[in-house]
């Protein structure tokens, strides 16, 4: 008798190992960032690339460890240490694929309001959301509109707020 769960679990490596589906930068800013730093972890930069010369539209600052991957659709930027340093992790997005990403970022936005876990900040020109009591110190998520020749901004920090 064939063991589905093997056949099923052999073909899940073979096509996961094959790069028939492209991390899109909404789902790597929630594993990469998002996931780790609401775990206070660093940025999951495994299997990335370090860059030393960022594309433009990245607005990499000097002093900013810039990661990318094998597609080029996102630069991840981290930050912080575990000497204490605040957590940050941003992916800035290649402006043609941030489209997709910011309603990514509303979807999820509503949900984390409804479910109680962030509250909206009012911000003019950009969204941001701060999480509530499930964690100290507080973190805030950030989506920075794209402009001009920067790409969109995903961003997730700690604050000096407690809950």
């Amino acid at each position: 008798m064939i063991d589905f769960s093997v056949v099923l679990g052999s073909f899940a490596l073979i096509f996961a190992g094959s790069g028939a589906t492209a991390e899109t930068p909404w789902d790597a800013f929630q594993s990469r960032c998002l996931a780790p730093i609401s775990d206070v972890s660093e940025a999951d930069v495994e299997g990335l690339r370090m860059i030393d010369n960022a594309p433009d539209w990245a607005n990499v600052e000097w002093g900013e460890q810039a990661w990318a991957n094998k597609t080029d659709n996102y630069v991840l930027i981290e930050g912080g240490s575990p000497k204490g340093d605040p957590l940050t992790c941003s992916i800035t997005i290649a402006p043609r694929f941030d489209s997709d990403a910011v309603e990514a970022f509303k979807t999820w936005e509503i949900d984390a309001i409804a479910d109680g876990s962030f509250i909206r900040l009012d911000a003019s020109d950009m969204m941001r959301l701060n999480s509530l009591q499930w964690r100290e110190p507080q973190i805030e998520v950030i989506l920075e509109p794209a402009l001009d020749n920067v790409g969109a901004v995903l961003r997730v920090l700690e604050t000096n707020l407690e809950s």
